[in-house]
């Protein structure tokens, strides 16, 4: 959709779309963001097998963030290429 999108209406769909997928990947980070702090308490040993499940729930936080991120800034673009110009 994003290539066949010429008209306001298609870009202000577009940004809906990239908004909502911004909202359900920042969703995301914070139940991993959770995740990471419960399993930053339970470090045993400094020798643990890589990856440990605390650099997982990292990874997979940062992860989401940056998608996040990322479609947070497509969605400004469509949003701004749906508004009308004004001269």
């Amino acid at each position: 959709m994003t290539k066949d999108a010429h008209t306001p209406e298609q870009y202000s769909a577009l940004a809906q779309s990239y908004g909502q997928l911004q909202k359900a990947y920042l969703d995301k980070a914070s139940e991993e963001k959770q995740e990471w702090d419960r399993r930053s308490q339970d470090i045993v040993s400094i020798a643990a097998k890589y990856p440990r499940p605390v650099d997982s729930a990292r990874y997979l936080y940062e992860y989401y963030t940056y998608k996040a991120t990322e479609a947070g800034a497509l969605a400004t673009k469509y949003s701004q290429l749906a508004a009308p110009v004004t001269k």
